[in-house]
C-alpha cells in the first residue's frame, strides 16, 4: 500500500508541479483552441494532454523534458490540423463531424437518429433537462459536432428563414 521509498512521492510532487507549469505555458502560447470542445479532434488532444500529464507524474522513467516534448508535439499537431482545416473545406470535412439534425419542426429525423444511435427517449430526456414540458415548445434538436445535444426553442428563434440558415450546415442523412 505505502511506497517503500518515499522519495518517489517527492519526485511525483516536483514533476507534477513542473509539468503543470509547463502545460499552462504551452497552452498559453498555443491559444484557447487547445482546450476547446469544438470537435472530436480537439477532444482527443485534451485527453492526450491529460494522459501525458498523468504519465510524467507517475512514471519514474519518463522525464519532464520528454513530457514537455510530448505536450508540444500534441499542440503542434493540433495547430497544423486546425490551420489546414480553416483553409480547406475538404480537409475540414474529413477531420470534423457535421452537426446532425435529429428533430425539426414537429418531426423526428429517424434516419439521422439511427445513424447517430440516439433514441426518441434520449431526446425527450434532453428536452426535459432543458425545461421543455412539451415538444410543442421545441423547434429543432441538433447533435452538435462535439457530441452535445442542442435544443432550439420554437418561441425564441427568429423568423423561420433565419433559423433554417442557422441549421444549414447541419447534416441531414440522404444528402451525402
Amino acid at each position: 500500500m505505502l511506497p517503500n521509498d518515499y522519495s518517489v512521492l517527492g519526485d511525483i510532487f516536483i514533476k507534477g508541479i513542473l509539468a503543470y507549469i509547463a502545460i499552462i505555458f504551452i497552452i498559453r502560447i498555443s491559444g484557447k483552441r487547445s482546450l476547446s470542445k469544438l470537435n472530436s479532434f480537439d477532444f482527443i488532444i485534451t485527453i492526450s494532454l491529460g494522459s501525458i500529464l498523468s504519465g510524467v507524474m507517475t512514471n519514474p522513467d519518463l522525464s519532464l523534458l520528454e513530457a514537455m516534448f510530448a505536450f508540444s508535439l500534441m499542440i503542434t499537431l493540433q495547430y497544423i490540423v486546425t490551420f489546414i482545416a480553416v483553409r480547406s473545406d475538404k480537409f475540414a470535412d474529413w477531420v470534423k463531424f457535421k452537426p446532425a439534425l435529429l428533430y425539426y419542426d414537429g418531426r423526428f429525423n429517424y434516419q439521422a437518429m439511427k445513424k447517430e444511435r440516439i433514441t426518441e427517449k434520449e431526446l425527450y430526456e434532453k428536452a426535459r433537462t432543458e425545461n421543455y414540458s412539451s415538444f410543442d415548445e421545441v423547434f429543432a434538436i441538433v447533435l452538435e459536432s462535439e457530441g452535445t445535444i442542442s435544443v432550439v426553442d420554437r418561441n425564441e428563434h427568429t423568423p423561420e428563414s433565419e433559423a433554417k440558415s442557422t441549421l444549414e450546415n447541419t447534416h441531414v442523412p440522404g444528402q451525402d
